[in-house]
């Protein structure tokens, strides 16, 4: 059984009421943030009889989210603080003592719907059976809980079915450039010097008003890539006057990725040094040697890593890779797959022509989900430091390929959704003499190539017409929107500032 002292120091509403934010380390930090994330609330989401899921990379901060529902629970809804309880499995508990935790918490008096936020649940390895025994046995049937995690697999459906997670699997990933947004604009709004303070980081003197007019326009309009472009280029060019501020933010964003750390340092001055070195160890520790009932080896994750890495948004086989690093290939596909599942890489396979269209072929394309794992990936393997490596790679010639990787990350959201429709099965790439960047399926079966030219030159020239691919839009560093009968070009930080994201992430 967990001890009681353990127990109060995790749920300090107990005692402190909805005052426990003062005293709560991780509100703490939240609370000191110049910019905090605009995420979805998940209050409404909790009912009795459910369980809710909630997937995402370690500190992309599925914590704090807990933390808000929690606040808000007990503040706005009037839930009693007592019928609340919260674990953290960062220190792993045995099978039994969770059973024994959680049972000795709803065998209390309870007032009304009893609320269980289970944070980080994987490292538990029978939480599901855990879970099962629990929801069997009728004691959850007043009770919503939450189970959050970092590993994809063994967190859904699958493994609780019929027991709540139907519809209630979400994903809480580090901050797309929207969100960034959003929640720049958002603290710019607050009364007092805050859009000074802001604006002058972002390098842009925002005028009375500007604030409230871009943050409403910016919020109330999106794009939806089932559209047809034409209609896309109506939502892009009706933000276009907000190009200059917005561009200035996109090359910030290239910088921190979406983490909450690494924006927060854009304002406080936060060195990240240690948290570089904190996501690399979550890579190739945590992410890539509990994500199986198999135990992994750090220092073959770290290899993979290192052979992966390198080739960054090129169309590759596994069986080149293993070559490249004499490594065998079977482990190098275990050790992708396990990286793949806790939100470090992403696999997006190839397509090539065929007589009744585009089929799949042999090859694939990674990217790192968030362009941060990628420098803290690159500073470990070059020995330098991550401030060092990622001003170097987007000083370079290669700052085309960060760019990109940053599409990538956030077209894997767009239908992510329960029950499971990953992107592989409706993002791609074009693998042929003419390379598309990627190939996006609508929900028409109809085709749509996004090419990604961070160039100022770049032109609709650039877009290479392939049999199968019905429209195209090519994203660009250039301040031109421009469009043809199948193609239209977009400034990129115009783009991804109104990207829409699936219901599903939060």
């Amino acid at each position: 059984m967990v001890s009681l002292d353990k127990l109060q120091e995790l749920n300090k509403w107990w005692a402190k009421g909805s005052h426990f934010y003062i005293d709560d380390a991780d509100f703490m930090k939240y609370q000191g943030l110049i910019v905090k994330l605009k995420r979805k609330d998940i209050t409404p989401l909790l009912k009795p009889g459910s369980v809710l899921i909630i997937k995402g990379p370690r500190r992309a901060g599925k914590t704090v989210a807990l933390k808000l529902a929690i606040l808000n629970l007990i503040s706005e809804r009037r839930a009693n603080p007592d019928d609340i309880l919260y674990f953290s499995f960062d220190e792993v508990i045995t099978p039994k003592d969770m059973d024994n935790t959680i049972r000795n918490f709803l065998g209390r008096p309870h007032t009304g719907t009893t609320y269980l936020f289970l944070d980080e649940i994987q490292t538990v390895k029978s939480w599901a059976t855990v879970l099962l025994g629990l929801s069997n046995s009728g004691v959850l049937k007043n009770t919503a809980v939450v189970a959050t995690g970092s590993i994809a697999h063994f967190l859904g459906i699958e493994t609780l079915p019929g027991r709540g997670t139907e519809g209630n699997i979400y994903y809480l990933r580090t901050a797309s450039f929207r969100t960034f947004v959003i929640s720049l604009l958002t603290a710019m709004a607050i009364p007092g010097n805050m859009a000074q303070v802001v604006g002058e980081r972002i390098g842009y003197r925002f005028t009375s008003g500007e604030v409230k007019s871009m943050l409403e326009a910016i919020t109330n309009t999106s794009i939806n890539l089932e559209e047809e472009i034409n209609q896309a280029n109506k939502h892009v060019s009706s933000i276009e006057k907000y190009f200059i501020p917005l561009n200035k933010m996109f090359e910030l964003y290239v910088y921190t990725g979406g983490y909450p750390i690494g924006i927060a340092s854009i304002f406080d001055g936060t060195l990240l040094s240690k948290f570089y070195e904190e996501i690399y160890n979550y890579i190739k520790n945590d992410a890539a040697t509990i994500t199986s009932v198999v135990s992994g080896d750090p220092l073959k994750a770290g290899q993979a890593v290192s052979g992966i890495l390198v080739h960054v948004g090129e169309k590759i086989s596994y069986s080149k890779i293993a070559q490249n690093m004499s490594m065998n290939k079977t482990t190098l596909i275990d050790y992708s797959n396990r990286l793949e599942n806790s939100f470090v890489f992403l696999n997006i396979k190839g397509l090539k022509s065929s007589e009744n269209g585009l089929k799949e072929s042999g090859v694939k394309k990674f990217y790192f989900e968030d362009v941060f794992m990628h420098y803290a990936a690159g500073a470990a393997n070059t020995g330098k430091s991550g401030e060092v490596y990622s001003k170097e790679i987007i000083n370079s010639s290669r700052v085309g390929t960060i760019v990109e990787e940053i599409v990538a990350g956030h077209l894997i959201r767009i239908k992510e959704s329960d029950p499971m429709k990953l992107y592989s099965t409706y993002l791609r790439f074009y693998d042929g003499t003419k390379e598309v960047d990627f190939v996006y399926k609508r929900e028409n079966n109809t085709n749509l190539g996004i090419e990604v030219k961070y160039q100022i030159e770049a032109s609709l020239q650039d877009v290479k017409l392939v049999k199968g691919i019905d429209e195209y839009i090519l994203l660009t560093k250039s301040t031109d929107i421009k469009k043809n009968n199948k193609c239209v070009m977009f400034p990129i930080a115009l783009f991804l500032a109104i990207l829409h994201s699936s219901e599903s992430n939060l």
